[in-house]
C-alpha cells in the first residue's frame, strides 16, 4: 500500500516515468505471487502475513486500471 501512495505522489509531483515504473513493478510482484499478501518483502518481493488480504487486492485492482 506504500508504492501505491509513491504512485500517487510521484505523478502529483510530476514524476511520472518513475511513476510508472513503481507500479509496473508492483503489479508485477504482486501478480507473481499468486495472491495478493499483507506485505511483500523489499529485498526479494516474496509475500508475507496474511494471504488473500483485501485492501492489497484493493489497490492492485486500481494501480491496474489504466489512467
Amino acid at each position: 500500500m506504500v508504492n501505491w501512495l509513491l504512485v500517487d505522489g510521484l505523478n502529483r509531483s510530476g514524476h511520472v516515468s518513475e511513476a510508472r515504473r513503481l507500479r509496473a513493478e508492483t503489479i508485477g510482484m504482486v501478480a507473481g505471487s499468486g495472491r495478493p499478501y499483507e506485505y511483500y518483502s523489499p529485498l526479494d518481493g516474496g509475500g508475507h502475513g496474511a494471504p488473500d488480504f483485501a485492501p492489497t487486492a484493493a489497490v492492485f485492482l486500481d494501480l491496474t486500471q489504466a489512467r
